[in-house]
């Protein structure tokens, strides 16, 4: 299709939809420089900024087939944005906060073997994640992973917002049983990244 400044945002979304580079590259030029200066001010750091807003249009073509079903771009692209940022500054912060506690607790061990231990645990839980129940799991990982709210979770599964709530609960109840071994400082450290 051929893109003029006719179209409105609406139309744009529909064309998207269908898998039109045109009406994406509209989108893409109108809005890359909101969102990387938005990611820039949240983030502090121009590369991760840059990384941020490549990921949110990535994922905005990736999922081009939902879409149709944004209300207002610019706030789905800024609140993708936002969750981003905040999943990758908590995952670092969780990070930060394992190694501390690994050369506290255990002082005469490498970087590399910290590394090793986390990549393990982090494993673990990810492991425990796959057991869960497929209702559970999919809530959880929306929720986490997505940064969906409890209402978007409802209606992209179909059920009630009481009933996504109960899978999460679920969800965080079997995974604090099943890693119930671990250290609990660990633990908490590990499922902060998932509850950011």
């Amino acid at each position: 299709m051929p893109i003029n400044q006719s179209y409105n945002e609406k139309e744009l979304l529909e064309h998207i939809a269908t898998g039109d580079e045109q009406a994406f590259a509209v989108i893409f030029n109108k809005y890359w420089p909101a969102v990387y200066s938005a990611a820039l001010v949240i983030a502090k750091s121009p590369a991760l900024a840059e990384d941020i807003s490549q990921e949110v249009f990535t994922r905005l073509w990736e999922t081009k087939e939902k879409a149709r079903n944004i209300g207002n771009v610019k706030a789905f692209l800024f609140i993708a944005a936002r969750n981003l940022i905040i999943n990758r500054l908590s995952r670092q912060k969780v990070e930060e906060a394992y190694r501390a506690y690994q050369l506290h607790h255990s002082p005469g061990t490498s970087g590399e073997e910290h590394d090793l231990d986390y990549q393990q645990l982090e494993q673990r839980l990810r492991t425990a994640i796959e057991r869960l129940p497929p209702r559970q799991q999919r809530a959880f990982l929306l929720s986490r992973e997505q940064g969906l709210t409890y209402e978007q979770i409802a209606e992209q599964m179909q059920i009630s917002r009481d009933t996504v709530k109960e899978h999460i609960i679920k969800a965080l109840a079997s995974l604090r049983k099943s890693l119930h071994e671990h250290d609990a400082l660990i633990l908490l450290l590990l499922l902060e990244f998932y509850f950011s």
